[in-house]
Order: structure tokens, then C-alpha cells, then sequence
């Protein structure tokens, strides 16, 4: 199989999404995704500065899969809506891991504008993602990196 690069840059498996109010799961997320082998990006220092808006904005572009955590903060963050929306002009695969118990009205003007192929987990009453949560996690990972 043939690897895909940009900018001579091996290309990511997966680029997290999050607001940083759940940035202790995102890592937990992170080392159990890392532990099968898949090549991870997502901002780990929160340095909300234009100089890593734009290296975010290249790493959606150099990552096969978009995980989004979604939270009522996630909606509320500009950052975090382009991020989703750049992922969508750009056609990746999104999948949309529901941190917090939202309104379906949230979800409904979350999810209107974007074209690409949704896949919602409900991971909102998981405490740890070693549990059946991660396993629809990583099963629909799979699935979705088998065509790359």
C-alpha cells in the first residue's frame, strides 16, 4: 500500500478536535489510540495564537480522519468550528464522539452545514476510554482507515 505524504510529511491517522476543558480525556484518548499504532496529531498546550490556528488548520489537511469531542464548549468555540468546517471543505471522514449529554437542537445546528459523512458515539457516561466505548471508537476507526 502506497503512503501518503504532504509537504514530505508522512500523514497522520487521526487529528483530535476538543476544547480544552476536556483535554485530561483527549490524553487518555491519545495514549489508548497511540497504543494501536496510529499516528495522532492534537494541540496539546492550548496556546490560543494564530501561528497554531494555521499549523492546526495543515495538520487537518495532513490527517486522514477528523475525531471530534464534542461538548457544549466545543460548539460555543470558534477555533474549534473552523477546525470542523475546514475538515469538511477538505471531505475527511469525521467522526463525532459526544462527550457531554447536549440538546438535540445543539447537535441539529452543530451538524446542518456540514456535507461530510457523519458518524455520532454517545461516550457522554463513560468515565475511561478503556471501556465498550473505546471499542466503537477503535472499530469505527478501522473502518474508516481500511480504504486509506
Amino acid at each position: 500500500m502506497l503512503k501518503k505524504y504532504i509537504n514530505n510529511k508522512k500523514m497522520n491517522d487521526i487529528f483530535i478536535s476538543y476544547n480544552f476543558e476536556i483535554q485530561k480525556q483527549v490524553k487518555e484518548l491519545n495514549s489508548n489510540l497511540q497504543q494501536l499504532s496510529y499516528r495522532i496529531w492534537y494541540d496539546k498546550k492550548n496556546s490560543n495564537t494564530e501561528v497554531l490556528a494555521d499549523k492546526s488548520l495543515d495538520e487537518i489537511a495532513n490527517s486522514k480522519l477528523f475525531l471530534c469531542c464534542l461538548t457544549q464548549s466545543y460548539c460555543e468555540s470558534d477555533e474549534c468550528i473552523k477546525e470542523i468546517n475546514h475538515a469538511n471543505i477538505l471531505h475527511k471522514p469525521i467522526i463525532i464522539l459526544i462527550i457531554q449529554n447536549l440538546n438535540p437542537e445543539i447537535l441539529y445546528e452543530f451538524n446542518k452545514e456540514i456535507l461530510t459523512e457523519l458518524t455520532y458515539l454517545s461516550c457522554f457516561d463513560s468515565i475511561n476510554w478503556s471501556n465498550d466505548h473505546f471499542i466503537k471508537i477503535r472499530d469505527q476507526i478501522r473502518k474508516i482507515l481500511e480504504v486509506y
